[in-house]
């Protein structure tokens, strides 16, 4: 029989190799190794033909794969299998970060328009309660017109005119009536004073106030504005 067409058996590979009882593919790949290093350094061992060597180690490996079909075969699915349920772990905790940090983010959007939403109630609060307090202040200091004006004249006119038709007044008692007004006029004016100070200095306070939130919400924005660039700079190196 030629040597083209010669069939070989197990026990001529494993002779050719130099392999005995069990083996495996290392064993085999490892045999076949040492024997091409022997030949080629001349270190004796073999002195066939280097086709012999390749084909007897390809006819063992074929006859491993034979006699356990189910050893790389399982071992590819299983790898497989594995390199699958790891992506898919990797790509469900990829959309669970993802969806996380789109919550916190449209929860922090929330909180700021809150807030801004606040921020201008708070505003035209303090705008009426100056303008009322203006109202109020200019209520007791603005002179009397129209009818109410008219209506305050007609009583001081007849009165003018029984005092002049009246016997003059003693001294003491102008006096004292003089005194009179203008203690009132004073008291007046000094409640208004008193009413504007007050109103000054709980706009004062409201704006201090307003002041210190507006610090402290921005320093919350600035940390959880830190913490999604964090967890976005995760999301990209888990990605890349």
């Amino acid at each position: 029989m030629s040597r083209a067409t010669k069939v070989w058996t197990l026990a001529e590979c494993m002779e050719i190799l130099g392999l005995s009882g069990s083996m495996t593919p290392e064993q085999i790949r490892e045999a076949f190794t040492r024997k091409v290093a022997q030949a080629s350094n001349g270190q004796g061992g073999y002195t066939g033909d280097m086709d012999d060597l390749t084909k007897a180690k390809q006819l063992l490996l074929a006859e491993y794969e034979r006699l356990d079909p189910g050893s790389s075969q399982a071992a590819y699915r299983q790898r497989s299998e594995n390199a699958r349920k790891q992506h898919i772990q990797s790509q469900a905790s990829m959309d669970t970060i993802r969806a996380r940090a789109q919550r916190e983010e449209e929860e922090e959007n929330r909180r700021r328009r809150e807030r801004e939403a606040r921020q201008q109630v708070r505003a035209v609060q303090r705008e009426q309660e100056k303008e009322q307090s203006q109202d109020e202040e200019e209520a007791h200091i603005a002179p009397l017109s129209g009818e109410e004006a008219q209506e305050q004249a007609e009583p001081e006119a007849i009165n003018q005119k029984e005092q002049a038709s009246a016997p003059p007044w003693p001294a003491d008692e102008e006096s004292g009536s003089s005194d009179q007004i203008q203690a009132a006029l004073d008291l007046i004016a000094a409640q208004a004073r008193q009413r504007a100070g007050e109103l000054e200095r709980r706009e004062q306070a409201a704006i201090q106030a307003a002041l210190v939130i507006e610090d402290q919400l921005a320093q919350v924005e600035a940390s959880v504005q830190g913490a999604l660039a964090t967890i976005r700079a995760a999301l990209d190196r888990i990605v890349s």
